[in-house]
C-alpha cells in the first residue's frame, strides 16, 4: 500500500464520517436544505435574541441589591458587637483601660 492509497482511504473515511454526522442530507444551500434548517431552527432561533432585554441591567440590579445587603449586615454586626457586653463589663473595662 502506497502513501497515496492511504491518503485516499483516510479522505474517504473523513468524508463518510462527515456524511454520517449530517442531520440534513440535502445539498448545502439548496432550497430543500434551507427549508429543513428553518423547520429545525438550526440557524434561526425560535425567538429573536436581539429583542430580549440586555442582561446587564439585571446584573446591575443584582449587584446593587447585594451591596445593600452587605452594608445592612455590617450595621447589624456592629450593633450586635456593641451590645455584646453588659454595662458592668463595659465599666470594668473602661476602668482597667484608664488605670493603665
Amino acid at each position: 500500500m502506497t502513501s497515496e492509497d492511504s491518503r485516499q482511504k483516510s479522505r474517504r473515511r473523513l468524508e463518510r464520517r462527515a456524511n454520517e454526522r449530517r442531520r440534513i442530507t440535502h445539498k448545502f444551500g439548496s432550497p430543500a436544505w434551507i427549508n429543513a434548517v428553518k423547520q429545525n431552527y438550526l440557524l434561526w432561533p425560535k425567538q429573536d435574541r436581539r429583542v430580549k432585554d440586555n442582561r446587564s441591567q439585571e446584573r446591575r440590579r443584582n449587584y446593587r441589591r447585594i451591596k445593600h445587603l452587605a452594608h445592612t449586615a455590617s450595621i447589624v454586626k456592629r450593633e450586635q458587637l456593641h451590645n455584646l457586653l453588659t454595662e458592668e463589663e463595659k465599666i470594668m473595662l473602661n476602668e482597667l483601660m484608664q488605670s493603665e
